[in-house]
């Protein structure tokens, strides 16, 4: 009873005496004016009287610099009334404070941020859709509220003894009903009764919310906060079930972030991590309803720099300048989340950031002038060297290296730089220089040879009867080739370089004119990929200029009939007529006896179809060099009679369609489902294959063969009795063929001194030239459609980046196709806490994650459900420990932890040290 009297007279109370919405932004307007001549004015006659400041026209004539202070606070002051009465209008004068949190004060600012506040705060999209957006109709608006305010400001409150008779009639009303009830119950109809009161104190929550945080904190770790909820009777509730069921949704910048909830006697705990910087909303809800105050809306602020995220934008390996004049470099700050620091710390980040710069073989460093200015979210770098020469230069911050912040910079006279521009825009230049070393082996007499850099290769040749010209190495103007200075092992006094592109022998050369050779190199390098060596700089370059050069073209599309049946025939069919302009023509798919009109959906099925029939074992125009489930695909040497080599050439058309697709972005964008080998890649982009390449393309000889042959002795190399021969057998096991590697390989033993040659050797015949003429094939289709200059600027990684897209995989689908080998109640949390740290994964993080469990960074063609065996989560015996993976098995194997954080922690541990053999079984 005495609860009910006391609901009563709160909820009389709060009805009757509880002052207008408006009254508070009153208040707060005299303390952020400081108007406190007019303090005793309200505090005397109220709001009625307080009103009229509002108003320009009631002002006091006041001359003078206050006089317009008081004219622009009077009209602050209009807008922040206005836009709290309509508040209250519209039953939203509880988000009033949160909305001024988000600095929206009136109407008109309402309108303005509409998006993202709407998208904080739920429920007021209907009202804000109601108001007028002519800025005529929404002025006079808000004079209609403002005289509305007044006219219900002037009104005189009741009289006492009218409260008072309201306030008995509800005491009566309650005592009543509390009498009828106690009488119900004696007479027996408890059981009646009671069900309906029992609902209605379900519905009577006390909710108390507890944020365990300060806000506009900075990013990272994890956050959490308390939810306890009770009835009025102090009696806890169920919050997993029953009529009210706690949910908890957090969002930042519009997309969601998993929390794990855990639940426990009327209360419950919620984590979740904060790595994104912004504004969090918090929504609590009980039974479908939020909770008093919410959604809760929490700042978090970006972290300080982190060195392994910081980059310099505008990248290159080598960097050339002119002697005595700055060189402007931009430096992207980010924490350790990928988020862009804040310009608000520019104070404390500023000491941190240096740039050292020394000699080749670092015994003398060179002092920079160097100039360091903020401009937005990113920082400026003016750089000045007084010397000319060649020297190692490093950004860091806090002592460690920012992720690409070591490069050479050659300094060049000003007389010098001017022969570099001329070189650049001539056909190449000339110089000569001396070999001294192939591999690494230095030659017993040094040879005289001639460097020759064109805008597409750098090419060493030597000299024949004083006249003639024989080339020796051919190395292409690719972001792969590169040229190191050096005076490592430089005898003849004069500066040294090293040419190497990972599969060619490296070259030592020695030359007068190195500096100016290595520039000349480098300009021409970065006017053929765009001006930056960055991968998504060189893809934009590319995209770019792909459009360029298709861009005269029609878009008038381009109709195709196809059979399902028969995909692969009829579209090459129905393109065999088809000119490299109908190519770059936006196709327009039908299928055969099917009735559909395509707009974008069907042409996206067709290209699926296409890449499935030429690109997956099954269909033999590409096959696979091992047995496992994350085999790559390499071109058919074996094909059936019926795939010639028209077939490769439509499979390079195809890529070639689905790059001139990409490069007009948006909904066009099209991929290619294939996992290609990288010596395949390595050929589209002219580099020469590398017995390393086994590694990724053909697993299981590498494990058996090429690694053994690295590591072995020579006795024990001698016992294999191996000889310059390959031998191939066919689809049963039975010898085909044996091919000699070189001239006179049956008799030429393979020993400690040549076993990389033969390696070499062997990777050369089975990755290139028993497919030399599916490969060419497959280019004359491609390069039709893609000029062979656009794609020798990326490298085989970066071109299947391009080509295929990224590794990542969708959470949903391991979720449909993945094994749990432990079904107890305690690992069940466990489980529930890796899908919430799984959801919350960078693509980073998710493809660290594939390569921890399976030992690949990639999934096959089919996804995880292909994968063999399936995605298995096991649970892990000892308390506390990391996470420890079975590749074997594609198994990962979790530990319990006393906190969500602490599971987090050790997983996030052992993905970033996972990749170096930590956690490895």
């Amino acid at each position: 009873m005495k609860i009910w009297i006391c609901i009563t007279c709160i909820v009389i109370y709060n009805w009757w005496f509880k002052s207008p919405p408006w009254n508070s932004a009153v208040s707060k307007w005299l303390s952020d004016q400081g108007l406190s001549i007019y303090e005793q004015l309200f505090s005397q006659h109220g709001i009625r009287h307080m009103l009229d400041l509002a108003d320009a026209h009631a002002l006091p004539v006041i001359s003078g610099p206050d006089g317009q202070r008081l004219l622009t606070a009077s009209h602050q002051l209009y807008e922040r009334l206005v836009f709290r009465f309509w508040l209250a209008q519209v039953h939203h004068d509880d988000k009033a404070e949160r909305l001024e949190a988000v600095e929206v004060w009136s109407l008109d600012d309402l309108l303005e941020h509409s998006d993202p506040v709407l998208r904080a705060l739920p429920g007021m999209v209907r009202a804000v859709a109601k108001l007028p957006s002519d800025p005529a109709a929404l002025a006079g608006f808000k004079r209609q509220l403002f005289d509305e305010m007044k006219a219900a400001a002037a009104q005189p409150k009741s009289s006492s003894w009218v409260t008072l008779r309201w306030m008995l009639v509800a005491v009566c009303v309650v005592f009543l009903g509390d009498l009828g009830y106690r009488l119900w119950r004696d007479a027996g109809g408890r059981r009646a009764l009671s069900e309906p009161v029992r609902r209605l104190l379900l519905l009577a929550v006390r909710c108390r919310v507890e944020l365990q945080w300060q806000d506009r904190r900075r990013v990272g770790g994890t956050v959490s906060l308390h939810v306890e909820a009770k009835r009025l009777d102090g009696a806890a509730y169920d919050l997993e079930g029953g009529p009210i069921a706690l949910q908890v949704l957090v969002h930042v910048r519009g997309a969601p972030v998993a929390c794990a909830v855990e639940r426990r006697d009327g209360s419950a705990t919620c984590t979740f991590p904060a790595r994104t910087a912004g504004t969090y909303a918090i929504g609590v809800t009980l039974g479908g309803r939020h909770v008093a105050g919410s959604p809760f809306l929490r700042v978090f602020r970006a972290g300080l720099p982190d060195a392994e995220t910081t980059t310099l934008l505008s990248h290159s390996s080598m960097v050339v300048m002119t002697q005595g004049q700055p060189y402007p470099m931009t430096v992207d700050l980010r924490d350790g989340f990928n988020n862009p620091c804040e310009p608000s710390d520019w104070a404390e980040i500023r000491p941190r950031l240096a740039v050292s710069v020394s000699e080749l073989d670092g015994a003398r460093p060179v002092e920079p002038y160097e100039q360091w200015d903020l401009e937005g979210r990113r920082v400026s770098l003016r750089l000045v060297l007084s010397r000319e020469g060649c020297f190692r230069a490093n950004i860091t911050h806090g002592g460690t290296t920012i992720r690409n912040g070591h490069f050479f910079v050659i300094v060049l006279s000003a007389y010098n730089m001017s022969a570099v521009r001329k070189h650049v825009q001539s056909r190449g230049v000339t110089f000569s220089a001396r070999l001294m070393c192939v591999d690494e082996r230095p030659l017993n007499k040094p040879k005289d040879v001639w460097c020759s850099v064109s805008p597409k290769q750098l090419t060493v040749h030597e000299t024949m009867l004083l006249f003639l010209r024989r080339k020796l190495y051919t190395f292409r103007l690719c972001p792969s080739t590169r040229l190191t200075p050096t005076n490592e092992r430089n005898t003849a006094s004069m500066p040294s370089l090293l040419v190497s592109d990972g599969c060619q022998p490296a070259l030592e050369l020695t030359l007068k004119d190195r500096d100016t050779m290595a520039a000349t190199f480098t300009r021409f390098l970065l006017r053929n990929v765009g001006g930056s060596e960055t991968f998504a700089d060189k893809r934009r370059h590319f995209y770019r200029e792909l459009e360029r050069q298709s861009g005269g073209g029609s878009r008038r599309p381009l109709p195709l009939t196809v059979r399902r049946a028969a995909l692969l025939d009829s579209s090459m069919a129905a393109l065999r007529g088809a000119s490299d302009s109908d190519w770059g023509r936006p196709f327009e798919v039908r299928f055969d006896d099917e009735e559909a009109l395509d707009y974008g959906g069907v042409r996206r099925e067709w290209f699926e179809l296409v890449c499935q029939a030429l690109f997956e074992p099954r269909g033999r125009l590409f096959v696979t060099l091992d047995d496992s489930s994350q085999a790559l695909v390499h071109p058919n040497h074996r094909r059936p009679p019926a795939l010639r080599l028209r077939h490769f050439v439509f499979a390079g058309r195809v890529v070639g369609k689905c790059l001139l697709e990409s490069s007009q972005g948006g909904a066009t964008r099209q991929l290619v489902r294939a996992n290609f080998t990288r010596s395949f890649l390595s050929q589209l982009i002219g580099l020469r294959v590398s017995y390393k390449h086994f590694e990724q393309d053909d697993r299981e000889l590498y494990r058996t063969k090429i690694a053994t042959i690295e590591a072995c002795s020579a006795a024990e190399l001698a016992a294999f009795e191996l000889t310059f021969v390959d031998e191939e057998f066919d689809d049963r096991g039975r010898l085909a063929q044996t091919v000699e590697l070189r001239s006179g390989g049956a008799r030429t033993p393979v020993t400690v001194d040549n076993r990389l040659e033969y390696l070499q050797a062997l990777a050369q015949y089975r990755l290139s030239t028993r497919v030399r003429a599916e490969v060419e094939a497959f280019l004359r289709g491609l390069n039709d459609l893609v000029p062979d200059q656009l794609l020798s600027i990326f490298d085989e990684n970066e071109l299947e980046l391009l080509m295929c897209g990224s590794s990542e995989f969708s959470v949903a689908e391991l979720r449909n196709h993945h094994t749990v080998t432990d079904h107890t109640s305690s690992f069940e949390k466990v489980i529930r806490w890796f899908w919430t740290a799984l959801e919350n994964f960078s693509a980073e993080e998710t493809s660290r994650l594939l390569q921890f469990t399976t030992g690949c960074a990639r999934l096959p063609a089919g996804g995880f459900a292909e994968l063999v065996p399936k995605f298995q989560i096991s649970s892990y015996p000892e308390f506390g420990a990391l996470p420890v993976a079975h590749t074997c098995f594609n198994q990962i194997c979790l530990a319990d932890h006393a906190t969500y954080q602490d599971f987090e922690r050790a997983l996030l541990l052992a993905l970033r040290e996972g990749n170096v053999g930590f956690g490895l079984l």
